[in-house]
C-alpha cells in the first residue's frame, strides 16, 4: 500500500501532519512563553525578597533609633527637672519681715523652665531689694539668662558694700543694661523693677526698665 498510489489519503495525511507540526511550534511558544514568565517570576520573586530583607533592616534602624530617641527623651526630662528644680531653689526661700509693713509673694511660671524671676536681698539695717524681672523668651536659654542676672545683681551689690555703699535702684539698672548690652549684644531682653526699702524711714524707692508697673492701692495701703 503506498499514499502515492492514493493521493486522497496523502494530503490528508500532510494535512494531519501539518495540523501536528503547528501544535508543536504552538506548544513550543507557549512553552518559550512559560518560561519567560517562569524567569520573571523568579526575579520579581529575588525582588520581594530583597525589597523584604531591606524592609526588615530598615524595621531593625527604626526601632534602634526609637530606642535611643526614648532614651535621649528620658535623659532629657531628667535634666529639665533638675534645671526646674535648680531654678525653683534660686528664688527666695526667706521673705523678709520689716517693721512697718508686710510682704507676701507667689510664683507661678508659664512652664517648667523661664525667664521669669524675682529675688530678695537683705542688708544687715533691715532694709531689702527686690528684684522682678522677666528675660525675653523661654526656655532653657532665657532661664540661664535669667540665673546670669541675678548673680551679676548679686555681685555688684556685694562689690558695693565693700566699698561702703549701698547703690541705687537706677545705679543697678544701669548696671545691668550695660553688662546685657556687652554679653548678650542684642539677642536677650530683659524687663525688670528694682525696688530698694530703707528700714530707718520705711520709704520706698525704685526704678523700671520697660516691667509692667505694679499697683498702689492708697485706699487699702497695698502695693501689687
Amino acid at each position: 500500500f503506498s499514499l502515492f498510489d492514493h493521493p486522497q489519503a496523502l494530503r490528508a495525511r500532510i494535512r494531519s501532519m501539518t495540523r501536528i507540526s503547528e501544535r508543536l511550534h504552538s506548544l513550543e511558544g507557549r512553552y518559550h512563553e512559560a518560561s519567560r514568565r517562569l524567569a520573571e517570576v523568579s526575579r520579581n520573586k529575588r525582588r520581594s525578597d530583597d525589597l523584604l530583607s531591606q524592609i526588615e533592616e530598615k524595621e531593625q534602624e527604626i526601632s534602634q533609633q526609637s530606642r535611643r530617641i526614648e532614651k535621649l527623651l528620658n535623659e532629657t526630662r531628667g535634666q529639665l527637672l533638675a534645671a526646674t528644680n535648680l531654678q525653683q531653689n534660686l528664688l527666695p526661700q526667706i521673705v523678709p519681715d520689716p517693721s512697718h509693713t508686710r510682704l507676701y509673694d507667689r510664683f507661678i511660671p508659664a512652664g517648667a523652665l523661664g525667664g521669669d524671676f524675682y529675688d530678695y536681698i537683705l542688708f544687715d539695717d533691715g532694709g531689702f531689694d527686690i528684684i522682678i524681672a522677666d528675660t525675653s523668651g523661654h526656655g532653657v536659654s532665657a532661664a540661664l539668662v535669667s540665673v546670669q542676672i541675678r548673680a551679676v545683681v548679686r555681685t555688684f551689690i556685694a562689690d558695693a558694700q565693700i566699698g561702703g555703699r549701698r547703690p541705687g535702684p537706677r545705679d543697678v539698672l544701669k548696671h545691668l543694661n550695660d553688662f546685657m548690652l556687652a554679653t548678650f549684644s542684642g539677642q536677650f531682653f530683659m524687663t525688670m523693677y528694682y525696688i530698694s526699702y530703707e528700714s530707718a524711714t520705711a520709704t520706698l524707692t525704685w526704678s523700671g526698665a520697660g516691667h509692667n508697673p505694679f499697683l498702689f492701692l492708697p485706699d487699702r495701703k497695698s502695693v501689687v
